[in-house]
């Protein structure tokens, strides 16, 4: 049951990053 969580959260944290990811290349984009 704790390492299903830890898994969980793992892949919360990484949809987090590529969402951040995207967010920052669009901001980028948005600039030129």
């Amino acid at each position: 049951f704790y390492n299903y969580i830890i898994a969980k959260i793992d892949s919360i944290v990484n949809d987090m990053e590529d969402s951040s990811i995207s967010l920052m290349d669009l901001l980028v984009k948005h600039k030129k």
